[in-house]
């Protein structure tokens, strides 16, 4: 349905839905649902935009819009990029809600400056920062200077306080940059924290499988005499090393 429906936005400059479902002969409830749901995700996917005022959808590439991704914000406002390279300025009080890694449309003035007029996809990164309170409220500092830092509900910490390094997920909540701890990695003052941080940031699985667990178990403690024939023998040298037990 999608690639009759973007055939169609070709050759019709906008269409509303109901235009777009007269023209794709459908004819029950299911039908417009699925049409509704396809309209929906192609908007999402910055494919089609989709006219509030006039209540229509064009292609994306034939509005006046530009889309792009939120790079890092600065005190004054953040620099956007588009997939052609193309950079443009947006002032915060103009992001609409946006925030670092996000997909937006923007309205372009002549001097290069941006104006969000529409959140196209949010950056769905889960993240590992640190839990702090202030003002009675509870929020994530993530480890990525770029993100700014997120609120965390009352009941979505799942028992975390401050202090815990944690792994949250951002979302929104109208104009709130919010998330939910999926969690507690540890406390910060923790022996090896550091490290865990990087492990659960950048999705590694800091388990073993059972498999790999045997196979260790099994590793002989001395180098079989097979294996000594193919080696250099050095057991009879002085050799010291720098490195710990």
């Amino acid at each position: 349905m999608k690639e009759r429906i973007i055939d169609l936005l070709t050759n019709n400059t906008t269409l509303t839905i109901i235009e777009i479902n007269d023209m794709l002969n459908l004819s029950t409830i299911e039908e417009y649902q699925r049409l509704q749901n396809a309209l929906e995700e192609l908007t999402t996917d910055g494919i089609l935009y989709y006219s509030d005022k006039k209540k229509k959808y064009l292609l994306f590439e034939n509005s006046h819009l530009v889309k792009a991704v939120i790079g890092p914000t600065n005190s004054e406002g953040v620099t956007v990029a588009t997939a052609n390279g193309e950079k443009y300025y947006i002032l915060k009080k103009n992001l609409k809600g946006a925030t670092y890694g996000d997909t937006v449309a923007i309205d372009v003035d002549s001097n290069s400056n941006g104006i969000v007029v529409r959140i196209l996809k949010r950056d769905d990164s889960t993240l590992v920062g640190l839990l702090y309170e202030k003002d009675n409220k509870l929020y994530v500092k993530p480890d990525k200077s770029e993100y700014k830092d997120i609120l965390i509900p009352s009941d979505l910490t799942k028992g975390a306080v401050a202090g815990h390094k944690v792994l949250v997920k951002p979302f929104t909540e109208g104009q709130e940059y919010v998330g939910e701890i999926l969690k507690i990695i540890g406390h910060k003052n923790d022996v090896g924290i550091d490290i865990l941080s990087y492990v659960y940031q950048y999705e590694f699985d800091p388990t073993f499988s059972d498999e790999v667990i045997n196979a260790v178990e099994n590793i002989p403690s001395e180098v079989l005499p097979e294996e000594i024939a193919d080696r250099v023998d050095l057991r009879k040298e002085n050799i010291f090393t720098i490195d710990g037990d």
